[in-house]
């Protein structure tokens, strides 16, 4: 895996409201409201400059990944396939 480091990044893509119900669920008890608001506050202000980068150099691949867990790995491994394949001498 070190030689896809930065290499191929990917993002996965799910609404706030959809991350929100799934962590809810889990049921642990530091998943309350404010406590998930301040993780995406986070977690937008370090990722997001580093979103754009890639974004810019038209290197980000982007995933849906609302739907069941085994389709999100199999867009996953597709990306991941392709990127190796296209770096392959």
């Amino acid at each position: 895996w070190s030689m896809l480091r930065n290499k191929y990044p990917t993002r996965l893509d799910v609404p706030e409201d959809d991350l929100i119900k799934r962590l809810k669920a889990r049921g642990r008890p530091d998943d309350d409201v404010h406590t998930i608001a301040e993780r995406f506050r986070q977690y937008t202000a370090l990722t997001e400059p580093l979103i754009e980068y890639y974004r810019q150099r038209g290197v980000l691949s982007q995933i849906d990944a609302r739907p069941a867990p085994d389709v999100v790995f199999e867009r996953i491994r597709n990306v991941v396939d392709a990127a190796v394949s296209s770096s392959s001498p």
